[in-house]
This record gives structure tokens, C-alpha cells and sequence, in this order.
């Protein structure tokens, strides 16, 4: 099952951090995020944004783990059931529901 990766902009990026981040916090974690420039630089900032919980603490990690490999950033915030262990032994009709549930739940966090 592919899954469509859907865009992020920079737009997005400042939205989520107004949503996320305290008023006091919000330049910062904007500064913070333009540290990353990597691949998938919006979609990557995004998942930091998601992973944070709205601290700038855990947001400058994510950004850190993003600088050695971005997927580590991606892979927990898309999909982290897929990041455990139950997934890898489950059967492909599972991972499928696993995948699709991931997916769901983070794009309702984006979009709300």
C-alpha cells in the first residue's frame, strides 16, 4: 500500500509552530527549525514540530537527529507504530491497517 506524501510548506511550518509553541516560544522554534535544510526540509521541520510536544527542548533534539539522518524524524512522527516491535511481527494485512492508522492520526494533527 503506498500512502501519498502530501506537501508541506513553509506556510504549514509557521502555522503548526503558532499552534504548537507558546507566543513567548514561537521565534524561537522558528530559529531553531531554520537550522534544518536538509532533504524533505518542510515535511522534516513538520515532524520536529510534531515529535517537540510544544517544547523547544525536544524540538532542538529533533532538529539535531534530523541533521544526521532526517528519516529519524520522519519515521517516528508519520508512522511510529511502525518504529516498534509489534509491527515487525505483525502479518501484512496488519502493517497495512498499522501504516493506514499512522497515517490517519497524523494528518488530523496537521490539518486541525
Amino acid at each position: 500500500m503506498d500512502l501519498p506524501i502530501r506537501a508541506v510548506t513553509q506556510a504549514d511550518v509557521e502555522r503548526l509552530v503558532r499552534r504548537e509553541f507558546s507566543p513567548a516560544d514561537v521565534e524561537q522554534a522558528l530559529t531553531i527549525l531554520g537550522e534544518y535544510t536538509d532533504r524533505e526540509t518542510q515535511r522534516v521541520r513538520a515532524a520536529a514540530i510534531k515529535l517537540s510536544d510544544g517544547d523547544l527542548t525536544h524540538l532542538r533534539q529533533a532538529v539535531s537527529i534530523a541533521q544526521v539522518d532526517w528519516r529519524d524524524v520522519l519515521a517516528p512522527a508519520e508512522f511510529p507504530s511502525q518504529c516498534g516491535k509489534r509491527f515487525d511481527q505483525s502479518t501484512e494485512p496488519e502493517k497495512e491497517a498499522i501504516r493506514r492508522k499512522d497515517w490517519e492520526v497524523y494528518w488530523r494533527w496537521f490539518d486541525r
